[in-house]
């Protein structure tokens, strides 16, 4: 019997470790700003990455620079210059249309969170922490979100990618009369908050990743 081939795979590259190991072997020993070409990261951030993928899209050259973090990763487009992307992320398996779309969603939020953050000082699980991060207690966010995707057709999601540019230098939100936006703002309007201090925040998350377990 035939053996079954892995999930993750790409290309000659049957685990994702070696592909890693494949791009690491050319970034790491150029110096910094200094463009360099590499067929292998064009080819994976052309197959992998959605955005490209959609419109066809293939960087040419690349660079790293070191800023606030070990480096930033640009790669430049003949249509557009040099711009931020991430060839660690084409690692994964390609972002769907509906992963973009729940960032969009919780893009939208950020007001409001900080909103309730700012008038509840206090953690409201402890009581003793400052408050840090505002939390979707009910429903979860996940839940939230696909409770509105449940109710729109595939032309919705179509369309809700309509006004998405990688390329802009502002996150991604939809339009505010997009159905999609306003069936989730109708529910986020009901949903009940907690603004939680870190520590509490990430044993909230933990939980939350074990029951989903």
């Amino acid at each position: 019997m035939p053996q079954k081939r892995p999930a993750h795979y790409w290309r000659t590259f049957v685990f994702q470790k070696d592909l890693e190991e494949a791009v690491r072997a050319v970034v790491d020993p150029v110096p910094d700003n200094a463009p360099f070409v590499s067929e292998l990261i064009s080819d994976l951030i052309a197959d992998r990455h959605y955005y490209c993928r959609l419109h066809g899209l293939r960087p040419t050259r690349f660079k790293r620079t070191c800023e606030d973090q070990p480096y930033r990763f640009y790669g430049e487009f003949p249509q557009f210059g040099w711009h931020p992307i991430s060839w660690s992320k084409c690692l994964k398996p390609p972002q769907t249309r509906e992963a973009i779309i729940r960032d969009a969603l919780r893009q939208s939020t950020e007001f409001d969170k900080t909103a309730f953050r700012r008038a509840h000082p206090l953690c409201q699980h402890c009581g003793r922490e400052p408050s840090a991060e505002t939390h979707h207690a009910e429903p979860p966010f996940a839940e939230l979100v696909a409770s509105v995707f449940a109710t729109v057709t595939e032309a919705d999601l179509e369309s809700a990618l309509q006004t998405w540019n990688f390329f802009d230098s502002q996150p991604f939100m939809l339009p505010a009369n997009h159905v999609i936006q306003l069936r989730f703002d109708e529910r986020h309007r009901q949903a009940r908050l907690e603004a939680l201090c870190r520590r509490c925040h990430n044993v909230t998350k933990s939980a939350a990743r074990s029951t989903r377990a």
